[in-house]
């Protein structure tokens, strides 16, 4: 586990960040897209070891990104304006820095 990390863009009470999560949170913090991260609840990976991977979900106002690490799962939300261009920016992060791409 990373720990807990405060900056402006960061919401939620829940501000900790498994290492991989917290990888992408750093990226996105940088993007004038992003308006806001919040944190979703930490989870165990179930089963044999997998690759690092992000699952990309629309929802209302915000891009859900499931993030896989080699020992924990972990939800981030990316709010924006422009879903379109924040998706495309996640796939091109994702793929260059060794994340599987989900749907």
């Amino acid at each position: 586990m990373v720990g807990k990390f405060m900056a402006k863009k960061i919401t939620n009470t829940h501000c900790t960040f498994i290492s991989d999560a917290a990888e992408v949170r750093d990226w996105a913090r940088g993007l004038s897209l992003v308006k806001k991260i919040s944190a979703g609840i930490i989870k165990p990976a179930k089963g044999a070891r997998s690759p690092r991977a992000i699952k990309i979900k629309e929802e209302v106002g915000c891009l859900l990104l499931t993030i896989r690490g080699n020992t924990a799962i972990q939800d981030i939300r990316l709010y924006t304006e422009d879903f379109g261009a924040l998706d495309r920016a996640v796939k091109s992060y994702a793929s260059e820095h060794g994340f599987q791409i989900r749907r």
